[in-house]
């Protein structure tokens, strides 16, 4: 079970980028990597695709290894490991290991 999961807040452990916080894009479960929105940029040189895309010099996301990034809980605004627990009809919720409260499944843009 993954403990993060796509439109999730992260704060970035390691690289360049370390310190600062964005939203998982996507997630590859089978290489153990995120694409963080705006994170871990990297310059592409590409070409002009008909008249209306421009070549030139643009940014493009990277991918992170999922154990190099950790969940922000949204109520302390901490990061943290979540902890796993059932509802009673055996629903999965993610609760907080700081304040102990529930991260809600992240809702969908």
């Amino acid at each position: 079970m993954l403990t993060v999961r796509r439109f999730d807040k992260v704060k970035i452990l390691w690289g360049k980028d370390r310190g600062k916080e964005g939203e998982i894009i996507s997630i590859d479960p089978a290489k153990a990597r995120v694409l963080v929105a705006k994170m871990n940029l990297a310059k592409r040189h590409t070409r002009p695709m008909g008249q209306k895309d421009q070549g030139g010099i643009k940014d493009k996301e990277l991918y992170i290894p999922i154990s190099k990034v950790m969940l922000v809980c949204l109520e302390c605004k901490k990061p943290n490991r979540p902890k796993f627990d059932s509802l009673s009809d055996g629903t999965p919720i993610r609760l907080c290991r700081k304040c102990g409260g529930t991260i809600p499944e992240p809702k969908k843009k």
